[in-house]
């Protein structure tokens, strides 16, 4: 018995698809091995946390890091893929097991169009702000019950856009880590683009973008049969040409396994380069950063006992203005306020700054002859007419907003390094449970001896604290460093070298930038210098 294929691929494509990685890459197994397995720990996490709110009987003494759950997701890994994330991207979701139901689903399902209004990351961006808001209020990352729901409701919200729409639309447009994904996928060194895109343009079949059919023979003695494999398209329905600048591509292989000219390449760029590679901005993307930027503004904020009173100023007017305000509501709005308000109100302002600063100019009046010559050419009418006939991002680059949108990509860098900087902390502080937790992983037993029994003591940490404080400042000021440096080469791109929005603009950003970082650094130090670790 056999089972011999045949394909159009053309013999030099073949031939390099059976060298090195190439195979691993093409291999119809690769990468649903990996994501079956992560749905395997994925779904051992959800039955740890299954049922087991806090020790029984302990009234409200959460399995705060006992419980594998709580443990293996918001301290393992989420605290790992933000440490990762500049040197990865987008490789976490070649394996992710909620993309895989995703897309297993979407194969089977409705194939409705997404609509095209809503194909942006502004869902993205309030899913993220929402998801943190209720982690808070909710206690999700306190309490392994919730977290089981939590992930169990993430799968089913996966599985059901793919059951109705083509593509992986949670994955492109809804998942609130993949925002956080996608701006980490623009610092990492890793791609999957065209080797030659005249090739690319050449194609006729395209079947890296609708999909490509192999056929098999399966052959036994006397009989034989002919049968065909349907091998899907790019799930985030992307070109390859134009998939390397920007993080919306998954990195799902299925590109590489389709092109028939063995074209595309999964390899390193330049750490840094999806900062600016891309000309147009996308303004929801801005959104997404002010999100992420407030996150990690916040949590920070709350270890700095000065800046912590400003920050929650808001939620204490509230609460004087309107007596007998639930907690619940009061937690509200200083989150809101810290996760968002804040950060959009200090990006607004440098926007509306860098716009005033961009159009200040000073140009010396021309003279009789000169006025008179510019009255008959009409060159006032002319450039007018052509500001008008311009549109798209040339047109909305030199608003507020679109200042937000393309120097928003700058402060990436100092975003991911401070948070780096706390996830540095907290998994060197709590990843010592991992071998109780999987001896034990309803971690209750655990929680009891060391808490109440005191006959187990509680985890060191894994590296001394001194290390991982320099460490976890080296990391913010890493990511001070390259937001003030890419600054430059972002204005450059979005607004053409030595003009006014570029140079000024991107100065008004590097202050910006300056300043953040300096109060995260500051914050850093009050916590792991001065205050108490918490």
């Amino acid at each position: 018995m056999s089972l011999t294929a045949s394909t159009a691929e053309s013999a030099p494509a073949a031939a390099a698809g059976a060298k090195g990685a190439g195979r691993v890459w093409k291999s119809p197994f690769f990468p649903a091995v990996l994501q079956a397995l992560a749905l395997g720990v994925l779904g051992g996490m959800i039955a740890a946390g299954w049922g087991r709110h806090g020790v029984p009987g302990g009234g409200t003494v959460p399995l705060l890091y006992t419980n594998l759950a709580t443990l293996g997701f918001w301290v393992l890994w989420l605290m790992a893929l933000v440490l990762l994330l500049p040197a990865i991207g987008r490789l976490w979701c070649t394996v992710c097991p909620v993309g895989w139901c995703n897309d297993l689903a979407a194969r089977a399902g409705a194939g409705i169009a997404y609509p095209r209004r809503l194909q942006n990351l502004g869902i993205m961006a309030l899913l993220l702000l929402g998801f943190n808001m209720a982690a808070e209020i909710f206690g999700l990352n306190r309490w392994p019950d919730r977290t089981a729901w939590m992930l169990g409701l993430v799968l089913v919200a996966a599985a059901g856009a793919g059951a109705v729409f083509r593509g992986r639309v949670f994955c492109r447009f809804w998942c609130p880590v993949g925002g956080m994904v996608s701006l980490g996928s623009r610092l990492a060194p890793v791609e999957v683009a065209s080797k030659d895109q005249e090739v690319c343009r050449r194609c006729e079949s395209k079947a890296c973008f609708y999909g490509s059919t192999r056929w098999y023979r399966l052959a036994w003695p006397g009989r034989r049969s002919v049968f065909a494999h349907k091998r899907p398209g790019c799930p985030a329905y992307i070109f390859p040409p134009e998939a390397a600048p920007g993080p919306s591509c998954l990195m799902c292989t299925q590109c590489l396994k389709n092109c028939p000219y063995d074209n595309l390449r999964w390899g390193g760029r330049a750490w840094g380069s999806g900062l600016w590679r891309e000309a147009a901005r996308d303004r929801s993307e801005a959104l997404l950063i002010v999100v992420l930027a407030g996150l990690v503004f916040y949590r920070l904020a709350r270890f700095w006992a000065g800046l912590r009173e400003v920050v929650e100023w808001p939620a204490a007017a509230v609460a004087s203005a309107i007596a007998g305000a639930p907690p619940a509501v009061l937690k509200g709005v200083l989150l809101f306020t810290g996760f968002l308000l804040w950060p959009l109100a200090f990006f607004l302002a440098l926007g509306m700054i860098a716009k005033l600063v961009s159009e200040v100019s000073v140009t010396p009046l021309a003279g009789p002859e000169e006025a008179a010559a510019a009255a008959v050419y009409g060159a006032a009418e002319i450039d007018e007419e052509a500001r008008r006939r311009e549109g798209g991002w040339s047109a909305r680059r030199h608003t507020v907003w679109g200042y937000i949108a393309a120097y928003g990509y700058a402060f990436i860098p100092l975003i991911m390094g401070a948070y780096g900087a706390f996830a540095l902390v907290k998994l060197n502080e709590k990843a010592a449970y991992l071998p109780l937790a999987l001896r034990d992983p309803a971690g209750v037993q655990t929680s009891v001896a060391i808490n109440q029994l005191l006959v187990l003591a509680a985890p060191d940490s894994l590296a001394p604290l001194t290390a991982v404080r320099w460490g976890a400042v080296a990391l913010a000021a890493a990511g001070l460093c390259a937001s003030l440096w890419s600054a430059g080469r972002i204005g450059a791109r979005s607004y053409g070298a030595g003009t006014p929005a570029a140079r000024r603009g991107a100065a008004v950003f590097r202050a910006g930038a300056l300043l953040l970082g300096a109060v995260l650094i500051a914050c850093i130090k009050e916590w792991l210098f001065r205050g108490p670790r918490g």
